[in-house]
């Protein structure tokens, strides 16, 4: 309660407080607490978010700055766990090996295996950097667990990584800041990784999404395929020029829901569903989505904001009754961003084709807003600002992303039976048919022994 105070205050996950008009929550409380002097205590915990914005952070370069020092089973060297220190094998065709992690100790360089960890841990002690002036600041990664095998950390690390989300290993499980770097890419680097496809739609993809940005003269509509691991290949990219108040245009953008694709495998495959956005024209788009929604056609309504998460609950509340889905654009483009510093095909990896279509004014698209922290009412905060007028290439990046979060289907089944020959996808329908038929046949038997 706002009248009330305390001698000891608990605050947990400071880095999520936000600061109110009267200064700092946290900074309120502690305040509050001034009338039981020497008495009062402040326990401050959290895990920690962005490098310059993160509170708990500073509270620990405040203190003394103490962490759990291990004594060496080998050499009797202290020294603090850090992450530069685990190391882990690969095998011939270089895949991870992480249960081969060891921890290399700094004074030695002897390997320690868990049970050496372990024993390490529980002989450790706490070591300030800094002299005790009042103020205690503890850090305490997870490799000082004794429930965590170090394999597993680094099992952890990898799928982080391969997936563009290291920000949330380096925060949870180093208990480290994440400083944000690579957030204004260079489009010559997407350019260069461009390659040529053999057929319209690449053996790895699985399914197609499409994308639509409406603009005060034209479409622009992106084809995008996605595999395991949400690798992504783009497939396709075209603008139809025209007035979004026409319905000729409208009607070209309906020819182009059935296009089709040939798959490497040999089949045709078509979109799953296409998102349009609504922010501009929005009376127009709703009318084309009201009757082809149940066709897989959804109406998208961009919205910048920072946590609000990719894909948002439908709302109908409009006069049209069109179900409209926010998408949380500052989520995908952090996504995005991170995924375009992997470098090795796989999980989260993009593919970028080579052909004219995809010219070098999309690739400088893509890489047309930068991520800035800014200061509001002594809050850091991240955004989103474009440093060139057009990022429609960007923006239908995030928007197929989005499509495919709303979809949310089963990557590694679809690409099973994409992988399975002509006749055993016969056979597999053939069994379906019989199954069919041998169900009717139970249920026409029951309801004839119940007459």
């Amino acid at each position: 309660a706002r009248g009330r105070s305390a001698p000891k205050i608990f605050p947990d996950e400071i880095d999520g407080y936000e600061r109110t008009k009267e200064g700092s929550q946290i900074g309120l409380i502690w305040q509050r607490a001034a009338t039981f002097g020497d008495e009062r205590l402040l326990f401050e915990t959290s895990t920690p978010t962005i490098k310059g914005a993160s509170l708990i952070e500073s509270a620990f370069e405040q203190g003394d700055q103490r962490r759990w020092h291990c004594e060496c089973p080998h050499c009797q060297t202290f020294q603090y766990l850090k992450w530069s220190q685990v190391n882990w094998q690969k095998d011939s065709e270089g895949e991870h090996l992480p249960e081969t992690a060891v921890y290399v100790c700094e004074s030695c360089g002897v390997c320690w295996d868990d049970a050496d960890r372990f024993l390490a841990i529980r002989k450790g002690r706490w070591i300030a950097a800094k002299p005790f002036k009042r103020h205690a600041s503890f850090h305490l990664p997870e490799m000082c667990s004794l429930f965590r095998k170090l394999g597993d950390i680094v099992q952890s690390f990898l799928e982080k990584k391969r997936s563009g989300d290291i920000q949330t290993f380096i925060n949870v499980s180093l208990a480290e800041t994440f400083e944000e770097k690579g957030q204004q890419f260079k489009h010559t680097v997407l350019m260069e990784r461009a390659e040529v496809y053999e057929c319209d739609v690449p053996d790895e993809v699985c399914i197609l999404v499409r994308a639509v940005d409406v603009q005060k003269d034209r479409l622009e509509i992106k084809v995008k395929g996605f595999g395991v691991g949400e690798e992504s290949w783009d497939i396709d990219y075209k603008i139809l020029r025209g007035d979004p108040t026409s319905q000729r245009l409208w009607d070209q953008l309906d020819v182009e829901l059935s296009n089709t694709y040939r798959h490497a495998n040999g089949s045709i495959m078509t979109c799953a569903a296409t998102g349009i956005d609504s922010g501009a024209f929005t009376d127009h788009v709703y009318r084309f989505v009201k009757p082809r929604e149940m066709a897989g056609v959804y109406a998208l309504k961009g919205r910048g904001q920072e946590g609000l998460p990719l894909v948002n609950r439908g709302s109908r509340s409009n006069k049209y009754r069109v179900n409209v889905f926010t998408v949380g654009t500052w989520a995908g483009k952090d996504l995005i961003y991170r995924r375009y510093e992997i470098e090795e095909p796989g999980a989260g990896y993009l593919h970028f084709k080579k052909s004219p279509v995809f010219d070098e004014e999309y690739f400088r698209q893509l890489c047309s807003e930068k991520k800035v922290t800014r200061f509001h009412l002594g809050k850091a905060r991240s955004e989103w600002l474009k440093i060139r007028d057009r990022n429609e290439a960007f923006d239908l990046e995030n928007y197929c992303l989005a499509v495919l979060y709303l979809l949310s289907p089963n990557l590694d089944a679809l690409a099973r039976e994409l992988s399975e020959t002509p006749a055993e996808r016969h056979e597999k329908q053939q069994a379906r048919n019989v199954t069919s038929a041998v169900s009717d046949n139970h249920w026409i038997n029951a309801g004839s022994e119940w007459l």
